[in-house]
């Protein structure tokens, strides 16, 4: 028999907790001394309850004045529940678990008559999906070029995860959205990342090979090198570069073992999105690495950029260079900033100026 429970924000103090589904009729209300009483106007005394039998559950309103919903629908009916799925009593947001199939400890961030546009959306749908697409693989990658400063060829590509299933929307931001919310956000970024490489050496793609890694992996640096380690081994003449958002750059002996082992292993490694928020130059200068990608909030509409912001971006790539660090202006759209980034001098462009992700039909 399976094990339930229920995560929420249900105490007010901005965390997720989980209530586990154990007796049977599991009632949820106001009223004290039930399987779940959270105390919020918009609920009933005895608002709902979940009826369990063997691995089946089933989700009945019990007459509340605001109304039960399951993925953002009314029902009026019992209505079955599974892993993953999103449920409203009012418009107290909640999701429905099995133990096991995600990560065992959470936390988060902070969770009349309603209707389903007005339900808050704090769970992200499609849990129980994306299990599905990891387990399944429905990952494909597309490519895009990053060229040399004069625009006279292809130096490289980034490899770009997207969904393939009809569950769930193709974007890697929707995708993560839910993987974060559930646990799984490393096994997508493996899964895609692998993805990558595996579709790169069968198109043959030459330069090295840009792959992304999620910030969550840097709490375990480790399993992280562990993964390299076994993506190195099924591809042991892949030419890859691997990318760590700045703002999980803040270990810097971390970092510097990271790169250290990656080094062992015929990886350089980038910076990615540099500019956003704060930027860590010192991190920057005690653990170099080999590629410095600027963020577009830096490039974009750089040629209207105020005389000050224009002398920031300056500054910073001439740090980059007195460092011996390879630069890499992100998201370059227009000629005009092209234009305003090569008086800069950036080693690599990147952008739909230049080149559109494609998929591996497209080459």
């Amino acid at each position: 028999m399976s094990s339930w429970y229920l995560e929420g924000y249900f105490t007010g103090d901005g965390l997720i907790h989980r209530q586990p589904v154990q007796e049977t009729p599991f009632v949820m209300g106001r009223e004290d001394g039930l399987g779940l009483s959270v105390f919020a106007s918009a609920m009933s005394r005895r608002h709902a309850q979940i009826t369990l039998n063997g691995d089946a559950a089933l989700i009945e309103d019990l007459g509340s004045k605001n109304g039960t919903f399951v993925n953002h629908t009314l029902i009026n009916t019992p209505t079955a529940i599974n892993h993953g799925d999103i449920i409203h009593l009012g418009d107290v947001e909640m999701r429905f678990m099995q133990a096991n199939k995600s990560r065992d400890e959470e936390q988060g961030e902070s969770t009349v008559m309603f209707t389903a546009d007005k339900l808050s959306s704090k769970f992200p749908y499609g849990a129980k999906e994306l299990e599905e697409i990891i387990d399944s693989q429905h990952i494909t990658t597309a490519f895009q070029s990053i060229v040399y400063h004069d625009n006279s060829g292809a130096y490289g590509y980034e490899s770009l995860g997207r969904g393939t299933s009809d569950l769930l929307p193709q974007s890697p931001g929707a995708l993560f959205q839910v993987a974060e919310s559930v646990g799984l956000e490393v096994r997508l970024s493996e899964l895609m990342r692998n993805k990558g490489v595996e579709q790169a050496a069968e198109l043959g793609l030459k330069g090295p090979l840009f792959i992304n890694t999620h910030p969550n992996e840097l709490i375990n640096p480790d399993e992280l090198l562990a993964s390299i380690r076994l993506m190195r081994q099924r591809f042991p003449k892949a030419n890859v570069l691997l990318e760590i958002h700045e703002q999980a750059i803040t270990d810097v002996e971390a970092i510097k073992a990271i790169k250290a082992e990656l080094k062992s292993m015929n990886i350089l490694i980038a910076y990615d999105d540099f500019g956003v928020g704060q930027s860590r130059l010192l991190e920057l200068v005690e653990a170099t690495p080999d590629v410095l990608k600027f963020d577009m909030m830096l490039t974009q509409n750089i040629h209207q950029a105020e005389p000050a912001k224009l002398e920031l971006v300056k500054q910073l790539h001439d740090l980059a260079r007195r460092l011996e660090i390879k630069t890499l202006a992100e998201c370059v759209s227009q000629q005009e900033e092209y234009d305003v980034c090569k008086t800069i001098g950036f080693d690599y462009y990147q952008g739909y100026l230049f080149d559109v992700p494609r998929y591996a039909h497209e080459f």
